[in-house]
């Protein structure tokens, strides 16, 4: 017969070690949990500020090369430092274990993404690094406002972006199976706990009560853990957002107006320098809104658009299925009061829109005036040789395309030089004015008048060829030339002489008319001076 005391003690024994050794197991695996959610978050949270942190080297690099920035500079070499420290980071465990010939802590997955195609997140850093670190370094950013495409810009896109974004998965992925087989070795050793527990209630009642307070305490400290991991996440995420708001002041410091679609069409960012160029400082753009209610609330304030929204929207859509091929484009529009706004949009791999706006008012009339100063004769304001060049064989053209007509008219100074010589050049240049408001007074609107050089001058009878009209003209601008006796303070004896071609009655083509019309000007010379002379 067995003894009852000693059967007591057995079993008393026996369930003591049970608890014991099952209560080791559950203490192990939630040791097991707690760190392995630690070095998961800290893991995950390395790997998601390396996407952050790639946009805001590129950001700030973009702005160095757009404005020379010696503060974006500095930004940027710090951030590519910390993604240079965080990678570190991720990869020590691993070489460490290489270094010591022990297997890698790594998954396979994570190493193959790490060092082999097509992921291969070292080798992209490295590539983007060095791309990067060639923009960063150089002694100056070019001209303020324009910005070439550098490799960082491909390399910071889908590439890196991608990398970091199958490196974040594939640790979640990780983790949560880690944590599952934890977790259901943890739920099978509690409920054989559970149910020794039941089995010697009545011997044990004391020791279970002192066990499952010991448990209770391993749980608290568990939740400890836990709530300590949440305080670091939300500290992670505070700094997230204060980078989001530095980023926001960036935006609204570069001088220029940006916009930001997503690859459906809802708006992502807008700066305020876009609502102070475009006159709609009293706009509220809300985050996520649709491209239509964005041209909407400009509309509103009557800007006038040349296709209407939808037609833009279809188009947009087109060029973010077709970015290969054409990924960015600019032009300039003239909005009311004569403001001049250069835009630029820019379609990035992920189908993103970015559109940049400035106020290009007074570079445009500049560079209007630089033109004029070109091809405008600079004393008389008459079209100069090159210009009258230029419109000589466009006249020709328009003949062979469409049978349009015109006269071409030397005209040459009689006793211009005596003038100079006797009056000097400020009474010269004085001559030169009235002889250029005098043939301007007589032609029609459309018709050229030209300054060739010194005393020369020419016109284009546009869309004509009546002879007997522009003859008619010539004689009048002769005759108010010769009947000028007295300018300003001198005395005034000059005439002119006029030869005349047709095209394409004489020629059609250029250097031929040309010819013609030089010949019969000197005709009208040899014939006495004073008289049109037609090319015969």
């Amino acid at each position: 017969m067995i003894n009852p005391a000693r059967y007591m003690t057995l079993t008393y024994m026996l369930s003591l070690a049970l608890i014991a050794t099952l209560s080791i197991f559950i203490y192990v695996k939630l040791d097991n949990i707690i760190a392995v959610q630690v070095s998961s978050a800290e893991r995950i949270n390395l790997s998601g500020q390396q996407r952050a942190l790639s946009q805001r080297t590129s950001l700030f690099a973009y702005d160095f090369i757009a404005s020379g920035s010696k503060e974006s500079q500095a930004l940027a070499v710090e951030a590519l430092n910390q993604m240079h420290t965080n990678h570190e980071l991720l990869l020590t465990p691993h070489n460490n274990a290489l270094a010591s010939k022990e297997p890698s802590p790594l998954s396979a997955e994570l190493q193959a993404m790490y060092f082999e195609p097509p992921i291969e997140v070292e080798a992209k850093m490295k590539a983007y690094a060095a791309s990067l670190n060639q923009v960063i370094h150089r002694k100056t950013s070019g001209r303020p406002g324009y910005v070439d495409k550098f490799e960082f810009l491909d390399l910071s896109r889908e590439p890196l972006l991608g990398a970091f974004n199958a490196v974040v998965k594939q640790n979640e992925i990780e983790t949560t199976a880690q944590l599952q087989r934890l977790r259901l070795n943890f739920t099978l050793s509690t409920i054989a706990i559970m149910a020794t527990l039941v089995f010697i209630a009545i011997f044990i009642k004391r020791p279970m009560v002192n066990r499952i307070s010991r448990y209770a305490k391993t749980i608290e400290d568990a939740v400890k853990a836990q709530k300590q991991l949440l305080d670091k996440l939300a500290s992670s995420q505070h700094e997230v957002n204060e980078k989001n708001r530095f980023l926001n002041a960036v935006m609204n410091n570069t001088g220029q107006g940006i916009v930001v679609f997503t690859n459906d069409l809802k708006l992502s960012a807008c700066n305020d320098t876009f609502k102070q160029i475009m006159g709609l400082e009293d706009r509220e753009y809300k985050e996520g809104m649709s491209l239509e209610s964005f041209f909407e609330m400009n509309m509103s304030d009557e800007v006038i658009y040349k296709i209407s929204v939808e037609e833009y929207v279809v188009q947009l859509y087109k060029r973010i299925e077709n970015r290969l091929a054409c990924d960015e484009f600019s032009h300039d529009r003239e909005r009311q009061g004569g403001q001049i706004v250069s835009s630029a949009q820019r379609i990035l791999e992920d189908g993103s829109v970015i559109n940049t706006y400035k106020d290009v008012t007074v570079e445009r009339e500049e560079e209007r005036r630089i033109q004029d100063m070109a091809l405008k004769d600079g004393l008389t304001g008459l079209v100069n040789r090159r210009a009258f060049d230029a419109h000589l064989d466009a006249e020709v053209l328009k003949f062979k395309e469409q049978k349009i007509p015109f006269l071409l008219a030397y005209i040459d100074l009689d006793n211009f030089k005596v003038l100079n010589d006797t009056h000097g050049h400020n009474a010269g240049d004085a001559v030169l004015k009235f002889v250029a408001e005098t043939i301007n007074g007589h032609i029609r609107n459309g018709d050229i008048a030209v300054r060739l050089g010194g005393d020369e001058f020419a016109i284009i009878f546009v869309g004509i060829a009546n002879t007997v009209f522009a003859k008619e003209r010539l004689e009048l601008i002769i005759s108010a030339i010769k009947n000028k006796k007295k300018l300003d303070s001198f005395e005034m004896n000059v005439g002119a002489c006029v030869g005349l071609a047709c095209c394409p009655d004489n020629a059609e083509n250029a250097q031929d008319l040309m010819k013609l019309a030089d010949e019969a000007l000197y005709s009208a010379k040899r014939n006495g001076k004073g008289q049109v002379c037609l090319a015969g």
